[in-house]
């Protein structure tokens, strides 16, 4: 079956990074009860370095030729710059404030999709963007600001903004190799990507952090720090990366304003009620990522209608 010209494998590829990734929240503030947020930047990249490499034996390919300049500079967006961003603009600019900031990763790529792939994006699926951007925004409206000073304040926005563009930035490099490259493998994508990345993001966290102040006999760390390598980076990554085969870069990026959303209802999983605000941020999130989806297969379906014979 499929939606419009979309095979709803497209759309199943882009559910699993949402779940995943909204049930990162939870498992990185378990998992930052026993460590430093850079070391779990670190670490959850460790069990991906040793899974990935048997992909490759079991029959992924890594990508070739023009392909594996686009793995590299894309992994060191996605992996490298991307987790440290997030790690350290928490810390300096607080949760709240962080997560608005790299919520409008999906801004970005709609603007670079534009200006670097020439994809166009209807006004119904940019006023999507818009209300599902405004969604996250409501969602944390009454944590933004917080105690942190002008200095940790700047660094923190600095870095939240760095690390938003740089996933933009990967995600676009990957959909310029989707389209170029019909056969390529996305789970040796994956493989290069974190090949490439690893190996700097774990550098810094150690030589920053080091090994002291960790629970490293912690169930619960290494219990989290699974989930966010295995699903929230490895499964996760490959399965949005590859749903860019189907879906275009506004589409595919939109669901990143589902992941707080699916965050909120894992926590009231655990017992925590969410408050008026969050439910209204959150049906605004779901309505702003319909619109962008509606609007896009509209655009779509009358680019087909128009196209000569």
């Amino acid at each position: 079956m499929q939606r419009g010209s979309t095979p709803i494998v497209a759309w199943a590829l882009l559910a699993l990074p949402v779940g995943f990734w909204g049930g990162g929240y939870t498992a990185t503030s378990v998992a930052t009860d026993h460590t430093s947020g850079l070391l779990l930047a670190g670490l959850r990249t460790l069990p991906t370095l040793a899974v990935l490499p048997l992909a490759l034996l079991l029959g992924a390919r890594l990508p070739r030729g023009a392909d594996i300049r686009g793995a590299i500079i894309s992994g060191l967006l996605v992996v490298t710059v991307f987790f440290i961003g997030i790690s350290e603009a928490t810390k300096h600019a607080g949760a709240a404030n962080a997560a608005v900031l790299i919520s409008a990763a999906p801004l970005w790529v709609a603007l670079l999709a534009r200006i670097f792939l020439r994809e166009r994006i209807s006004r119904t699926a940019v006023a999507g963007l818009l209300l599902g951007f405004a969604g996250i925004v409501v969602m944390v409206s009454r944590q933004l600001g917080g105690s942190h000073g002008a200095s940790d304040l700047t660094i923190g926005i600095g870095l939240a903004l760095a690390a938003g563009i740089a996933w933009a930035a990967g995600t676009m490099i990957v959909r310029r190799m989707a389209v170029r490259n019909p056969q390529l493998d996305f789970v040796g994508l994956t493989a290069a990507q974190y090949l490439a990345g690893s190996p700097i993001l774990i550098i810094v966290a150690f030589a920053v952090k080091g090994t002291g102040g960790t629970d490293w006999g912690s169930i619960d760390l290494w219990g989290a720090t699974l989930w966010l390598a295995l699903g929230s980076s490895a499964l996760a990554t490959g399965a949005f990366f590859m749903s860019l085969r189907w879906l275009n870069a506004a589409q595919t990026s939109s669901s990143q304003f589902l992941v707080p959303v699916v965050a909120v209802i894992v926590e009231l999983g655990r017992g925590h009620t969410p408050g008026g605000l969050v439910l209204v941020g959150m049906a605004l999130a779901i309505a702003g990522v319909a619109l962008v989806v509606a609007g896009e297969d509209v655009r779509s379906a009358l680019a087909r209608r128009l196209r000569p014979v």
